[in-house]
């Protein structure tokens, strides 16, 4: 019994491969946890999470959190929109430090099929993550409301952050990150589209 209930495991793992579980109201994929402060990358949360989603997919699985941030591009203009503002191991409050979807996607295909879904529904996230694609989402830290600001390349949110989004439980209408701060965990899905609702702004790992 207890040799068949092994081998049902691992028929389970060959099945749904590096997923934790899934079916039709829940889907965990269980992508990697790097913890950006303890690695001291206080400002490297979008490359973080891209870093997480890339490695779930099977993409520069030997490189660290820190190798992969040096090649993030920068931006010379102090505009997320063009690059990195900042530099990623940096933390100020004087300094936007971020990149947006665009660059952030530009960046990742170089490592992946990475792609800027940006303007995405709350729904078409989830249909992403029902066909094993993670994706780097922009919300806040905290997931606390957006606090907007006036900044030289125009409005942004100062409490600016991102995650990998990896889960749902539709039954308990809740979704699941891995945060580059917290870790991972669960949370309202009411939460999570209220704040990333703020801006849409979505780049997925395929």
């Amino acid at each position: 019994m207890k040799k068949y209930f092994i081998l049902s495991l691992f028929g389970l793992f060959l099945l749904f491969g590096s997923k934790v579980f899934a079916s039709e109201n829940y889907q965990l994929l269980g992508v990697k946890n790097y913890d950006q402060y303890e690695l001291g990358a206080p400002s490297g949360c979008e490359g973080a999470s891209l870093l997480q989603a890339l490695q779930y997919k099977g993409s520069v699985k030997n490189w660290g959190l820190i190798e992969f941030l040096k090649t993030i591009p920068i931006s010379s203009s102090g505009n997320p929109y063009d690059g990195f503002v900042g530099s990623p191991f940096i933390e100020n409050s004087w300094t936007y430090s971020a990149i947006y979807p665009t660059p952030l996607a530009k960046w990742g295909k170089q490592f992946g099929d990475v792609q800027d879904i940006s303007g995405t529904s709350f729904e078409e996230l989830l249909v992403e993550i029902e066909n094993d694609n993670p994706i780097v989402v922009w919300v806040t830290i905290n997931f606390h409301p957006a606090r907007w600001g006036i900044w030289s390349f125009g409005m942004a949110v100062n409490n600016n952050h991102a995650v990998t989004l990896d889960g749902y439980d539709l039954k308990k209408e809740m979704v699941h990150v891995s945060d580059p701060i917290l870790g991972k965990y669960w949370l309202s899905k009411t939460t999570f589209e209220s704040v990333y609702n703020e801006r849409n702004f979505a780049v997925v790992v395929r």
